[in-house]
């Protein structure tokens, strides 16, 4: 519940981008007149996408513009450099197109295909993809890293908590030990009625027969 209420506010984001109208329909969509702000609102509402398993987050439809000049252009180049249903996924709508002609056809890409064909195409743009997920996946080594130090930390540490249970318990059957013993020769002199050696025994630990 909790994630497709977030999917729905993360789309919400992305479908409120900054409308640029071109020949062929209004759409929201990014260009290169779209502001930085804009273009890292855009990407890191992507990335709270892929971060909800969203396998295809990105439209084509709404980036296309930040670097081919006719979105033919970027559809052609998309399959004969990319691969369907892993870097990218095609959707035809059913029914026909409101504005007439053919059913509307949606290309979804993936965080990777994104990088690739779009945001390594254009500096600027890149600059702004890498701050919001090279940042990320910077973070993530690091985040590792002190976890795999902290498991070795908690094992040993369990290691040494073991051993200290064990002395422990050697110390208590030690202590044990000892009274039984000192019972045992308390007992011993009581039998024998030689009570003046217990004062002899408390102090040396040994009964002379």
């Amino acid at each position: 519940m909790y994630q497709m209420t977030k999917r729905n506010e993360i789309t919400s984001t992305l479908k409120n981008s900054r409308c640029i109208s071109t020949s062929a329909h209004d759409t929201c969509t990014l260009s290169l007149s779209s502001s930085t702000e804009e273009i890292k609102r855009y990407f890191k509402a992507i990335l709270e996408l892929s971060k909800l398993d969203v396998p295809y987050p990105v439209s084509l439809d709404y980036v296309w513009m930040l670097a081919y000049s006719r979105k033919d252009k970027a559809v052609t180049a998309l399959k004969e450099n990319f691969i369907e249903s892993i870097d990218y996924q095609v959707f035809h709508q059913k029914g026909e197109n409101p504005k007439g002609g053919r059913p509307t056809i949606e290309y979804h890409l993936s965080v990777s295909c994104l990088e690739y064909f779009i945001a390594r195409k254009v500096r600027p743009v890149f600059d702004v993809y890498r701050e919001v997920f090279h940042k990320v996946n910077e973070i993530a080594p690091k985040v590792a890293k002190s976890s795999a130090a902290d498991k070795r930390k908690i094992a040993k540490l369990e290691k040494e908590l073991e051993f200290t249970k064990k002395l422990l318990e050697w110390t208590r059957w030690s202590e044990r030990r000892e009274i039984e013993l000192k019972c045992s020769c308390f007992s011993f002199l009581v039998k024998t009625k030689q009570y003046d050696k217990w004062a002899e025994y408390r102090k040396t630990g040994i009964v002379k027969k």
